[in-house]
């Protein structure tokens, strides 16, 4: 049995059939209706793959639920981003574009250590202290998504979506969690 409403993850050896499993038979059957007790959530249900998280050196919890769209965008819409004359597009950790001169957006050192200069994140410093509703990019980045979602007003995209990982019991993560750690 398989809950609703919860994060489950799916684990065996490596040729088990986990994804056939996953794809062919719990996702169709959800989408179907068939098979399960309970009612699946408004928003619907998600499958994340491993192979989504492992193969992005700069996905991060933010980029795989889709919130990084709103972030950036908001950010990019701020006082002091206007002034600067930065876009959406620059608040992304390629080359560049936002990504650290040191770690090049991957967020990690040569020892595989989380970036010293950037914290893990990936971006430049000048755009993690960029500010939006008194909180750094940094701040929201590194802030547990329960503790995020107090601060959000109602409406939006944002909102939503960090209540959805909230409920499937993800609400200690951040935002700028790589998606290699989930």
């Amino acid at each position: 049995e398989l809950p609703l409403e919860r994060l489950v993850a799916i684990a065996g050896v490596s040729g088990s059939g986990k994804t056939t499993l996953v794809e062919r038979e719990l996702a169709e059957r959800l989408r179907k209706g068939e098979g399960f007790s309970g009612e699946l959530p408004l928003g619907g249900f998600s499958v994340l793959l491993e192979r989504a998280l492992g193969h992005g050196p700069r996905s991060t919890l933010a980029t795989l639920s889709g919130a990084w769209t709103e972030i950036r965008e908001a950010f990019a819409d701020g006082m002091e981003a206007r002034i600067r004359g930065l876009a959406p597009g620059d608040f992304v950790a390629q080359p560049r574009k936002g990504a650290c001169k040191v770690c090049d957006g991957k967020a990690l050192d040569e020892d595989g250590l989380p970036c010293p200069f950037c914290a893990g994140l990936g971006l430049r410093d000048d755009l993690l202290d960029l500010r939006l509703r008194e909180r750094s990019l940094r701040e929201w980045l590194q802030t547990p998504l329960s503790e995020l979602l107090g601060r959000l007003p109602h409406g939006g995209l944002l909102r939503p979506r960090l209540e959805k990982l909230c409920r499937l019991g993800m609400g200690s993560r951040c935002l700028g969690e790589r998606g290699r750690n989930l």
